[in-house]
């Protein structure tokens, strides 16, 4: 089985560069059911709580030596005094921080949102939700580490990075303005069933990027991200809930289709108190099996993740230097908080009945 030298990957990724077709992608998260809203402004105080905090962590192909390394964190509130006619409103602040190569290739957002949903109906069983938020994203390129092709002795058969490479690849850095939007709806069918679908268009405004520094003229746009979200809430009986769902995502050529489902166990310790237990198995087809794992009591829950992966680079084994098909997965967990700022009264629902 072959194996992935540092050279060789350092050469490959800056080639990548170098194409003036060459565009750069957002991160994406196994766990998008935990961070909705981060691919769907809509989503914004989607939870029932009024303040709802969010963390989460992902490790991507740790044993490349060149991990994809995504950390963020958000906070969801929502607005007390809103009009009669909406449902419920909310805002969000949100900071996410992805690299490469341990900082090689970084970017940062910086997002806020805000959304607002409506009853459909008199018996509030259709809601309509609608979010918008904007992003600025900084990013970094750092190519001082690149190794290049004159720095390579033929007598030894390895690069040699004391040579020097006679290139100018100085730091790169730039900075974009992000435009989303997204909608979603709901549908309680019953008290033991609701469904939802939601989707979402990312980079409405398509700035120019340029991964090198190298040549100007090697621009190109940004492409816009759609993401699409389908999930499902079936109460099989007290305590026993089977949640489906499926998360699509298109950029550019990059695409992706998650889908699987959640087996949730519900125990009430005492009044008002209750302890959630999660089993979930997903697929990102074409690319990893990913089995889930989840804990919570209401207020706190933990989630855990691992890819496995299924496509050709699981071929990439570098001496299996952790779990998963030689490290060529990705380990992800996300803490949530959650807390209730108001009481909750309970309210009759109105049944709609024909007048004479």
């Amino acid at each position: 089985m072959h194996q992935i030298s540092k050279p060789a990957f350092l050469i490959a990724a800056f080639s990548l560069l170098s194409i003036k077709m060459a565009k750069a992608q957002d991160f994406t998260l196994s766990q998008f059911q935990t961070h909705a809203q981060i691919f769907n402004p809509a989503f914004v105080g989607s939870s029932k709580n009024d303040l709802r905090i969010v963390t989460g962590f992902r490790n991507q192909w740790y044993a490349s030596g060149f991990p994809y390394q995504t950390f963020l964190i958000s906070t969801e509130l929502k607005i007390n005094k809103i009009p009669k006619q909406l449902k419920s409103a909310a805002v969000s602040l949100s900071l996410a921080d992805d690299q490469i190569g341990n900082g090689q290739w970084r970017n940062t957002w910086i997002s806020t949102g805000v959304s607002a949903s409506i009853n459909m109906d008199d018996a509030r069983k259709h809601t309509l939700g609608f979010g918008i938020s904007g992003s600025v994203l900084m990013r970094q390129f750092n190519a001082k580490n690149l190794l290049f092709e004159n720095q390579f002795e033929s007598s030894s058969f390895e690069f040699n990075p004391g040579i020097s490479s006679g290139e100018n690849a100085g730091p790169l850095r730039q900075g974009f303005f992000q435009i989303n939007s997204g909608i979603r709806y709901h549908f309680s069918v019953s008290e033991k069933f609701q469904f939802g679908i939601g989707a979402a268009a990312l980079w409405l405004y398509r700035p120019n990027e340029t991964l090198t520094n190298l040549n100007s003229s090697s621009v190109s746009k940004m492409n816009s991200r759609l993401t699409g979200v389908i999930n499902c809430n079936w109460a099989i009986e007290n305590g026993l809930n089977l949640v489906p769902e499926i998360f699509f995502s298109q950029q550019g050529m990059a695409r992706e289709l998650n889908a699987g489902s959640w087996l949730i166990f519900t125990s009430h310790l005492q009044k008002n108190r209750i302890w959630e237990t999660g089993f979930g198995v997903f697929t990102r087809f074409g690319d990893a099996i990913i089995p889930a794992f989840r804990l919570g009591n209401g207020k706190f829950s933990g989630q855990l993740s691992y890819d496995f992966t299924v496509a050709n680079s699981k071929k990439a084994d570098l001496n299996k230097k952790f779990i998963g098909l030689g490290g060529m997965g990705a380990l992800e967990f996300s803490i949530v908080y959650g807390i209730q700022l108001r009481t909750i009264r309970s309210k009759k629902i109105p049944i709609p009945c024909q007048s004479f």
